[in-house]
């Protein structure tokens, strides 16, 4: 019982406290300060934009020129092994006598 008694009496103490306070009031100024920030910030991030836009496009174009010079290149060694293997492989034919139509177990 005393314990309640003793908590209502500190909420009592707590609920009048409050009752000094005066409304918080703005600077005359807090709303030009805000906006102007807010402008700043805006102008800051699309040079920011601009710069991580042309960095992806020089990526983005180096990639496409390695892929086509890779694709000439292989193009071009591609027909080469093909030459090389028709020839190893009527030489492994003839290796292993798998020319002849008789069986010889």
């Amino acid at each position: 019982m005393k314990r309640n008694l003793q908590i209502e009496k500190e909420v009592e103490l707590t609920l009048n406290s409050l009752d000094g306070l005066l409304q918080a009031e703005p600077n005359d100024f807090l709303y030009g300060k805000i906006r102007n920030r807010m402008e700043s910030r805006q102008q800051g991030s699309g040079l920011k934009n601009k710069k991580l836009m042309l960095g992806l496009c020089f990526v983005l174009g180096l990639f496409l020129c390695l892929n086509v010079v890779s694709y000439f290149v292989l193009s071009g060694q591609q027909s080469n092994v093909q030459t090389k293997t028709a020839g190893s492989s009527s030489g492994f034919a003839e290796a292993y006598q798998l020319n002849s139509s008789s069986y010889s177990y």
